[in-house]
């Protein structure tokens, strides 16, 4: 009894060897974290001394990042001499609208039609590329710079207008989505006199026995292969051909032949094939080829429509038919679609990234120019980025953006006509059309004496898009106020001016 409780009192108390075992394991943990800290100071002076005794540039890869970001000036100059073969019902129209800006702004020579009624950009197509219907280059010893109107394709004829340094640019569609849009524009189902509730599909079941016209824009035989300038004889013999074949037969290798020759001569001349179906694609592929800024390609559509065929489905038999009859755009469409997406391949993830970001940028320049958007700030700033320099988009860009086709053909003919007779005397008195009152007319008679054609601009612009181009002309100037040099105080002195050195 006695030694038990010698034995007991000896014994340390469980409460010691607790404070023993926690002093233990903290006395652990200090030495392993000090000896962490101390090793990792030692790597980090380490670096130190390693950084800076080698290159700097193996330690900037954030600043490399940085400097990706940055836009850095293609070693190229930006080509102006341009021809395109404006295919119908293909986007066309506002790819006419890109360059019809851009020749605007550049102050370039397009090849202008001497007439002056709504359908004057058909005029070359209808009646020829002759010298009588277009009007001579606002300077003779520069030329002509661009071709941008419907015509028949012909390379020898453009080429004398424009150079050997001209840029040659057509633009093809699906040919099925192709249809379906020359149907709607044309009005093909009254043309057809098709009075069913789809007359496409009643079309489709046999073109053959509604078009039986001449091949031409308004109609469906292969109707791009012909702008770009496959003979009427030629399709005629082939939808002949075709039209003898039996369900499932392949056409013969004649037929064949033919087209391939075709698509062989249109490759070798085109310098850029562009695709309806992969709008943005192409307006980056545009750009990168004419040396162009990103916001030389910014546009609003034209001519863009809805309608119910446009996402109706058609059934595989009907397009079988269409692929019968309109063979030789289905055969070119298939080529150059292919073509295309292999050079977007060759040009690799810089391309896509591009191509993302101009879609990014268009979409806000959009709405910035949309009427009454409620978060316009009166200026868009668009950053730098690796493929534009930062640019501002103000109102008068948007109005820009947005001109008809004909208030720029009315605007570059109006400039073509000053720049070429602006050394002749006055003719003398108005004529009684241009006395007529329009707002147009009074700023163009007030502010622009050798203002040309008053009465045609106000009919094809508006008088905001007039007010924008006579600014762009320096016809009317900012600097043009109350306090400018000669203006007067209601007392007659002179209104100090500001001068720069002080």
């Amino acid at each position: 009894m006695e030694t038990s409780q010698k034995m007991t009192k000896r014994a340390p108390p469980l409460q010691l060897f607790k404070a023993i075992v926690w002093l233990v394991l903290f006395t652990t943990v200090v030495i392993t974290m000090v000896t962490l800290f101390t090793a990792r100071l030692g790597t980090s002076r380490s670096m130190q001394v390693q950084r800076r005794a080698m290159p700097t540039y193996l330690f900037r890869q954030r600043s490399d990042f940085v400097e990706k970001d940055k836009f850095t000036s293609p070693n190229c100059t930006a080509r102006t001499k341009l021809a395109l073969t404006k295919t119908h019902k293909t986007g066309g129209t506002t790819l006419m609208q890109i360059f019809h800006r851009y020749a605007y702004l550049h102050n370039l020579s397009v090849v202008l039609p001497t007439v002056t009624h709504p359908g004057r950009m058909n005029l070359f197509y209808l009646h020829g590329l002759i010298p009588k219907n277009y009007l001579p280059p606002q300077a003779k010893a520069h030329g002509y710079d661009m071709l941008i109107y419907h015509t028949k394709y012909n390379k020898e004829n453009y080429t004398k207008l424009l150079g050997k340094d001209a840029v040659f640019i057509t633009i093809l569609r699906e040919p099925l989505s192709h249809l379906k849009s020359q149907f709607n524009f044309f009005n093909l189902a009254e043309k057809f006199k098709l009075t069913g509730p789809q007359p496409l599909f009643q079309f489709l079941q046999d073109p053959g026995m509604y078009d039986h016209g001449r091949t031409g824009s308004h109609g469906t035989k292969s109707p791009m292969s012909k702008d770009l300038g496959m003979s009427r004889t030629v399709l005629d013999d082939i939808t002949n051909s075709m039209d003898t074949l039996r369900p499932g037969e392949s056409p013969n290798a004649s037929v064949l032949a033919t087209i391939e020759t075709f698509i062989a001569k249109i490759s070798k001349e085109m310098d850029l094939v562009m695709i309806t179906d992969y709008y943005d694609e192409s307006l980056v592929m545009l750009k990168r080829l004419m040396c162009w800024e990103l916001r030389d390609i910014l546009y609003f559509k034209m001519l863009s429509f809805s309608y119910e065929t446009k996402a109706e489905h058609i059934p595989p038999a009907l397009v079988e038919n269409h692929r019968k009859w309109d063979i030789v755009d289905y055969h070119l469409y298939k080529h150059f679609n292919r073509t295309f997406w292999k050079k977007v391949n060759e040009l690799g993830d810089d391309f896509r990234a591009e191509t993302a970001h101009f879609k990014t940028v268009h979409f806000s320049v959009l709405k910035h120019c949309t009427i009454d958007n409620p978060h316009n700030q009166g200026v868009l700033v668009v950053p730098e980025s690796r493929w534009n320099p930062s640019f501002t988009v103000t109102y008068e860009f948007c109005t820009l953006l947005k001109y008809g086709q004909l208030c720029y053909m009315s605007l570059l003919y109006d400039r073509n006509l000053r720049y070429t007779i602006r050394k002749k005397p006055n003719p003398g008195p108005k004529s009684r059309v241009v006395r007529e009152y329009s707002p147009h007319c009074a700023l163009c008679e007030t502010l622009a004496t050798d203002c040309t054609m008053c009465t045609k601009i106000s009919q094809d612009c508006t008088l905001n898009e007039y007010i924008t181009h006579l600014f762009l002309e320096k016809q009317l100037s900012h600097f043009d106020t109350s306090l400018s040099n000669n203006r007067r105080t209601i007392n007659g002195q002179n209104q100090e001016e500001f001068r720069a050195d002080g």
